[in-house]
């Protein structure tokens, strides 16, 4: 793949991720974030954060440790990144992103239409041409 050139104004450094408030558990967002070239890398290799913490806990069992806590996604990409020391920064202006998830039918995801608060009828091409760029 090749890389995506997005010009923005947040200033990430090398170690610096930034996310969306939008989705995200504690500041984390397992789905999308904006970051510099060497942090990319390792939020773009999280699965295998994911899989550490997995094995680690599965030693714990086996060794009579107990569980250990419990963590979902976000959980295990906060301490991959943590680990990686990776700064990760939650923006919080959710229309500074202008991100909308749009479905297989064409449709807005429905909490995309309430946080970013969408007429619930619109469409992507009804709102492609709502902002001026469909035909």
């Amino acid at each position: 793949m090749s890389p995506v050139d997005i010009p923005c104004s947040f200033n990430l450094g090398n170690a610096g991720i930034i996310t969306p408030r939008w989705m995200s558990f504690e500041g984390n967002n397992d789905r999308f974030a904006i970051a510099g070239p060497e942090s990319a890398k390792v939020y773009a290799t999280r699965i295998e954060g994911y899989k550490q913490a997995i094995l680690a806990r599965r030693r714990n069992i086996k060794l009579g440790s107990g569980l250990g806590p419990l963590m979902n996604a976000e959980k295990m990409l906060q301490n991959w990144l943590l680990g990686n020391k990776l700064n990760v920064t939650e923006h919080e202006d959710v229309r500074a992103w202008a991100l909308l998830r749009v479905r297989a039918d064409h449709n807005i995801e429905q909490k995309d239409v309430g946080e970013f608060k969408i007429d619930d009828s619109t469409s992507l091409p009804q709102l492609a041409l709502q902002l001026g760029i469909g035909t």
